[in-house]
C-alpha cells in the first residue's frame, strides 16, 4: 500500500489569496532573524554542536520563533521525509544519542514512530490553518 503524500498539491494555491501574503510576510521575517552563531573552539565543543541534541533545539527554536509572527489562524506544521518518500505529520521529536532521532507523528492518520539517523532527517515546515473545532497540537521537542 502506498501511503498518501499530505504534501501533494500544497503551495499557494492551498491558501486564500488574502491570507497568502500575510503568511509570506512571516516567511521574509523568518529569513530576517538572526540565528545564534556558535564558537567552537574544542573537539568536545564542535561534537555538541554537531549533536542530534543541537539539531532539536535549534529546529524547535525556529518553530516557536515563526509560530510568533505567523497570521492567525495559521501555525506551523513539521512533516518528516523519508527516503521512501513517505511522509510523517511529525507530533513529537526527540534526540536519541548522540546523533540519533526518534520521530512521532501519523502517516494517513495511524500513529508511527520511526528512530534514524540525523543525517537522514529531512523536514518540510508548512503553515497550516488552524481548525478552531479541533486545533492542532503543539509539536513535542525533546532535546535532553
Amino acid at each position: 500500500m502506498t501511503a498518501k503524500n499530505p504534501l501533494a498539491g500544497l503551495g499557494a494555491s492551498h491558501l486564500p489569496n488574502s491570507n497568502f501574503a500575510d503568511v509570506m510576510k512571516s516567511v521574509r521575517a523568518m529569513s530576517d532573524m538572526q540565528v545564534p552563531q556558535f564558537a567552537i573552539s574544542t573537539p568536545s565543543e564542535k561534537a555538541s554542536f554537531e549533536s542530534a541534541r543541537a539539531l532539536v533545539k535549534n529546529l524547535s527554536a525556529r518553530i516557536k520563533a515563526w509560530k510568533s509572527v505567523l497570521p492567525k489562524p495559521f501555525t506551523p506544521a513539521v512533516f518528516a521525509v523519508l527516503s521512501n518518500g513517505m511522509t510523517i505529520d511529525v507530533s513529537s521529536l526527540s534526540a536519541e544519542g548522540h546523533h540519533g532521532l526518534v520521530i512521532l507523528g501519523t502517516v494517513d492518520e495511524k500513529p508511527v514512530m520511526v528512530t534514524m539517523h540525523q543525517s537522514n532527517f529531512v523536514t518540510v515546515c508548512l503553515a497550516v490553518e488552524d481548525n478552531a473545532e479541533s486545533p492542532r497540537p503543539e509539536i513535542g521537542f525533546h532535546a535532553g
